[in-house]
């Protein structure tokens, strides 16, 4: 037996080993985290939220921490003022029906030190606006799905020696000028806080021998008669835009690489003199007065709209493709989709069993018309309609509707 392969046998015991020493543990309900609590060895299947009050510490050692549920952000992470210490220790949602729940991570308000803590089936770690949230990694790690640590508000963030998905929230409601060199494939010693960002920016960050393996811009509080904000990527091996908005009128044509500045409401967009590459971008709209035109041959990760209209207009569904890992109606939204993808797109092999989700509840109109669509679960809820004209349909399409209307007229199926 050659040394290798036995290395690797060894190695492959000492995980089954090391795994096997946990203990499956269920809770059903909440975990209230209200004193000092140690859980060491655990597989916790939580069917419930993680709630750390004021005053309470959750140290996990050698921990699964798996959050389940019937969708996702039903069961949440939210610190109310607590502490959460994480050791050796996995955390996040769950993906045992093949289709994935994810959760979310509310640091609005206390403490969490990770070190040696992987994160996975997760729609971000996130921040408060009204109270300090403050995290302290040691070699954090990405799982599957993963989203990203996602820097707003009064996050006060530390990363050290590890490798993790960042989202920069740059604030553009007071105007400014800022240039970013967002590097993804080496490990970064850097600072970024309000002294080299927008006036708007409160939070702070602070990256030691960290890499980044993809970067997203959370580009806030763009409005249609604010200052003027310009934003100039001079290097981005791999990054996504993210476009939150209120009340925003007019049209958007993406692109992967902004080879044409993009102009919404008080931002400009623009490339510095360097190539970049934007793989994806995600989109969120708010107020009844939005009344936005899309155009363009890229791929949508999220959208959101609560209130208003968006119109998604593509020469072809190949070209235009929304990714559905989040795409959520409510309010008084109007979504109307021509031409364009839903789902995983089909090229991408490697998930292609993976589902997306679209949410609809409230008032929320859904216009789907000569569209594909892949592996998805169509949720309708209060008086909220969905309707696909001329769809072609791969793979698996689940319906729940509670008290909405899911209608869908299909041209024919295909493949996986």
């Amino acid at each position: 037996m050659s040394t290798i392969f036995s290395a690797t046998i060894l190695i492959a015991f000492g995980l089954w080993a090391a795994n096997s020493e946990q203990q499956t543990v269920i809770r059903n309900g909440d975990w209230v985290v209200t004193d000092h609590e140690t859980v060491a060895d655990q597989h916790i299947v939580l069917n419930g939220s993680l709630i750390l009050e004021k005053g309470g510490q959750l140290t996990l050692r050698n921990c699964h921490l798996e959050i389940i549920g019937e969708k996702s952000r039903e069961h949440i992470v939210d610190w109310r003022g607590g502490k959460l210490v994480t050791l050796k220790t996995v955390l996040g949602g769950t993906d045992r029906t093949g289709t994935a729940v994810h959760t979310v991570f509310h640091l609005y308000d206390g403490i969490w030190e990770a070190e040696d803590t992987t994160v996975e089936f997760s729609y971000g770690i996130s921040f408060s606006d009204t109270a300090r949230g403050i995290l302290r990694a040691k070699r954090l790690r990405a799982g599957r799905r993963p989203d990203a640590v996602i820097a707003s508000g009064l996050a006060d963030i530390t990363l050290e020696d590890s490798v993790f998905p960042v989202a920069l929230g740059i604030y553009t409601h007071q105007g400014g000028d800022v240039t970013l060199a967002l590097p993804s494939k080496r490990p970064l010693d850097a600072s970024f806080d309000s002294t080299n960002l927008t006036p708007g920016v409160k939070w702070k960050l602070t990256l030691v021998r960290t890499e980044v393996p993809q970067w997203f811009v959370f580009l806030r509080n763009i409005g249609p008669s604010n200052p003027p904000c310009v934003v100039t990527l001079q290097e981005a091996d791999d990054t996504i835009i993210s476009l939150l908005g209120h009340n925003l009128a007019g049209d958007i044509f993406l692109t992967p690489n902004l080879s044409e500045p993009l102009r919404l409401g008080s931002l400009t967009l623009k490339r510095g003199s360097a190539e970049i590459r934007v793989p994806m971008w995600a989109l969120y709209f708010s107020g009844d007065k939005t009344d936005v035109n899309i155009r363009g041959k890229t791929h949508i990760c999220e959208l959101m709209v609560r209130g208003g209209k968006v119109r998604f207009a593509g020469d072809d569904p190949s070209e235009l493709s929304i990714g559905c890992t989040t795409l959520e109606l409510s309010g008084n939204a109007y979504l109307e989709l021509k031409n364009v993808h839903l789902g995983r797109p089909l090229n991408w092999r490697g998930e292609s069993s993976e589902m997306g989700e679209i949410n609809a509840v409230d008032n929320a109109v859904l216009m789907a018309e000569n569209v594909t669509m892949r592996n998805l679960l169509l949720h309708a809820k209060d008086r909220a309609h969905m309707t696909f004209k001329a769809a072609r349909t791969y793979g698996r399409i689940d319906t729940r509707k509670e008290g909405g209307v899911i209608e869908i007229d299909t041209l024919g199926t295909g493949g996986p």
